[in-house]
């Protein structure tokens, strides 16, 4: 079962989701310029 689900494209949609999400959060914190939601969730899926 977990298998299966961590192969489906709905589970990489939902992760790719949910790390902006966080990125676009820890932006509000601290306004960095590197901080970046789009690099910093291509970071974060690595």
């Amino acid at each position: 079962m977990n298998d299966l689900l961590m192969n489906t494209a709905y589970f990489g949609i939902v992760l790719s989701l949910l790390t902006y999400w966080l990125a676009v959060e820890i932006r509000k914190k601290w306004n960095y310029p590197l901080l970046n939601p789009l690099l910093m969730s291509a970071f974060f899926l690595l």
